[in-house]
């Protein structure tokens, strides 16, 4: 029973830091994903076309307003609160558990990564609908009868058509890409996330991991999640373009195999899988040292009560 309560406050000190982090940053992940579903940029004209980060921006605050960096805001925060909810709670969980049967307990390399494997898979079950829904209202800047509509109206109207033409299989469109690219950035996050705490906890050995100081959690996590952000651009570039089906002249190119044949021959080479790491790392480093420093400080707090 106390293990359940336990897990109770975990939880709502996740959605907590999932609907700070996703109010905060969603412009920063409304240019990311323009980004990277930019096909405009091909072989031939190599990379001086290419928009950076700022004119994207820029162009957008000029022609749209800045409402228009919040597109998709709705299914962003409707989804992120389940989805890190059952990111973060299902990682303690499964570290909790597994630190008892694998050898080196909770501080295990093995214990993390393999927590972090499991942590992404359940999540992936709310990450990916939101992926779909969000992706698609971030990129449509020809809005036609949907112009003046709410942000939740469109999404609506936005569900309806994707169910209405993909049925329930089309929110879950590149749920096993989304596995290929956010497993390894989970991974890679939490076992440079952990070993960062470690450190951290080894140059102050009078505190324990909850007593650490706020700033060791947001140094923490804005260094590994600028690590893992990085290395798994190129997948989150394709999985973007699968779940949006944007795929330049070749309409009818959906799988994840086509999508790179096509930005390989079409777009530059190796570099089109480049396309949005900037704004990536730019948009996962405050997200992930904005919600792991809530999560982190609310649970060292809720000890610190327990303890007195």
């Amino acid at each position: 029973m106390d293990s359940l309560n336990e897990y109770s406050y975990s939880i709502a000190f996740s959605a907590s830091a999932a609907l700070v982090t996703r109010c905060i940053t969603h412009p920063l992940d409304t240019l990311k994903t323009i980004l990277q579903a930019d096909a405009s940029s091909s072989a031939s004209t190599h990379c001086r076309h290419r928009p950076s980060l700022i004119q994207t921006a820029s162009s957008i605050l000029r022609t749209e307003g800045i409402r228009a960096l919040y597109r998709g805001i709705s299914v962003s925060v409707a989804f992120s609160v389940p989805a890190m909810s059952t990111y973060l709670t299902s990682y303690d969980v499964m570290k909790a558990t597994l630190g008892h049967w694998l050898p080196g307990g909770e501080e295990s390399a093995l214990v993390h990564g393999a927590s972090a494997v499991v942590a992404e898979g359940l999540s992936g079950l709310f990450w990916t609908p939101m992926e779909v829904l969000k992706n698609r209202l971030q990129t449509n800047r020809s809005q036609g009868m949907d112009r003046g509509l709410s942000d939740i109206k469109k999404t609506a109207n936005l569900a309806a058509s994707v169910y209405r033409a993909e049925g329930l299989r089309g929110f879950y469109k590149g749920y096993l890409l989304s596995l290929g690219v956010f497993v390894p950035y989970t991974v890679t996050f939490f076992l440079t996330y952990e070993q960062l705490k470690m450190m951290a906890i080894a140059r102050t050995p009078s505190r324990s991991q909850q007593e650490l100081p706020f700033y060791a959690f947001l140094l923490s996590s804005a260094c590994s999640g600028a690590v893992a952000g990085a290395i798994s651009n190129a997948l989150d570039v394709v999985k973007t373009r699968v779940q949006i089906n944007t795929s330049s002249s070749t309409q009818g190119t959906v799988s994840a195999l086509g999508v790179m044949q096509h930005m390989w021959q079409n777009e530059g080479g190796l570099r089109a899988f480049t396309k949005g790491m900037v704004a990536r790392v730019v948009w996962v480093v405050p997200s992930v040292a904005i919600s792991m420093t809530i999560y982190e400080s609310l649970k060292g707090w809720r000890k610190r009560i327990i303890a007195h």
